[in-house]
């Protein structure tokens, strides 16, 4: 297979470039968003997916059995909203409807935090610990390192937004 340069970081790769990004080399000035996004993919392609799937990342969620799952945690969710100690739509509105519409949860238990915000900020990830902790059979010591490992892995896979990994690499810091 023959090996390219990429044009704007020099990076070295050698698989096809999908139709709408093959054009993007050739432009004489190219947005940054263009070029960013080339070069995110041939990362992705040469580096961040290979070491993703070389550790068994998962690259499909089972979003069906994920609101079972979240349920299933409900009893150590709730001792985390009791102590008050500190990421997906699907997570966030299950424990929606687990503690908010069920009104479990109140305001005076999530101060600073509106209830909502608490869901988000506090037990979105650490439900997100505890699912894959349970995927992978071992501790949430060692799922908060696969998190953070796995950063730009889910980012690319998983297309997660800014502010997704925002939250979830301050919730990977507490732990530390």
């Amino acid at each position: 297979m023959k090996i390219n340069k990429c044009s704007f970081c020099g990076e070295n790769f050698s698989f096809k470039l999908p139709v709408y990004l093959q054009h993007l080399q050739q432009l004489r000035s190219p947005r940054i968003e263009d070029q960013f996004e080339f070069c995110r993919f041939h990362s992705a392609q040469t580096s961040i997916i290979p070491e993703g799937l070389s550790t068994n990342y998962p690259t499909e969620i089972d979003f069906i059995q994920l609101p079972e799952r979240v349920n299933k945690l409900y009893s150590e969710l709730w001792s985390i909203v009791t102590k008050n100690t500190e990421r997906s739509y699907t997570i966030l509105n299950t424990l929606k409807t687990l503690f908010i519409d069920s009104k479990k949860l109140s305001s005076n238990m999530t101060h600073p935090l509106n209830p909502l915000e608490f869901l988000g900020e506090v037990l979105v990830p650490e439900t997100a610990v505890r699912l894959i902790a349970q995927d992978r059979n071992i501790t949430l010591m060692e799922t908060a390192e696969i998190m953070k490992d796995s950063i730009d892995f889910g980012m690319y896979v998983h297309d997660m937004e800014e502010d997704e990994i925002n939250n979830l690499e301050d919730y990977i810091n507490r732990k530390e």
